[in-house]
């Protein structure tokens, strides 16, 4: 985790992490409400082994705000990532972006009979 801090100089990006927050906490409501108005596709994906973001919180916004919209939205989790599934499973979230942006959709490849492999909870 910490090489994901010192790439490109993120250790210098703290002060502006702590500013997130409390944007966060203003703006939470207001950013996941255009989310669910959006018409561009989305893909959430959500480390299960996510000690600061629990699954609770995918769930929520999944139910909330994707779920129901008019634009496709997809909910992935990864059993075996943690916060920074980008770098606990990298191979895995470079086959799921993929497959989001293309328009016939790619079969995942390398992980289907894996314990970690990707489980799809609901598409739309």
């Amino acid at each position: 985790m910490s090489s994901t801090f010192r790439y490109q100089g993120g250790t210098t990006v703290f002060p502006k992490t702590l500013r997130y927050l409390q944007d966060r906490r203003k703006l939470e409501k207001t950013w996941l409400q255009t989310l669910s108005r959006s018409e561009i596709p989305a893909t959430l994906i959500w480390g299960e082994r996510d000690p600061i973001a629990k699954t609770e919180i995918a769930d929520f916004v999944w139910e909330n705000y994707l779920q129901n919209r008019d634009a496709d939205a997809s909910y992935w989790r990864l059993p075996c990532a943690s916060h920074y599934p980008q770098n606990d499973q990298p191979k895995i979230i470079a086959q799921l972006v993929r497959q989001s942006l293309s328009a016939e959709g790619t079969a995942l490849t390398g992980v289907q009979n894996s314990k970690c492999a990707p489980v799809l909870v609901k598409e739309m």
